[in-house]
């Protein structure tokens, strides 16, 4: 962050002198932040909902993984 003093003239406005400090901040972005909390639980997720495919259809664990995995998509 830096500072800077400024004098402007507006000679529209009659003789006005402006003075004013203007700041400048610089900011970046860290796209390793969105790969850890946004890429890689919906990835994780998203295996997980096609896991629920291999489940045999008559045990009682396919329809827990489902509404878990429903649960999951609705928080994140």
């Amino acid at each position: 962050m830096s500072a800077k003093l400024v004098e402007e003239y507006y000679p529209e406005a009659g003789p006005v002198l402006i003075r004013g400090i203007r700041y400048h901040v610089h900011l970046r972005r860290r796209p390793l932040y969105y790969v850890i909390y946004m890429i890689s639980p919906t990835t994780v997720i998203s295996f997980m909902s096609l896991l629920a495919f291999l489940l045999p259809s008559g045990s009682g664990e396919k329809i827990g993984l489902g509404q878990y995995i429903q649960i999951q998509i609705q928080i994140c």
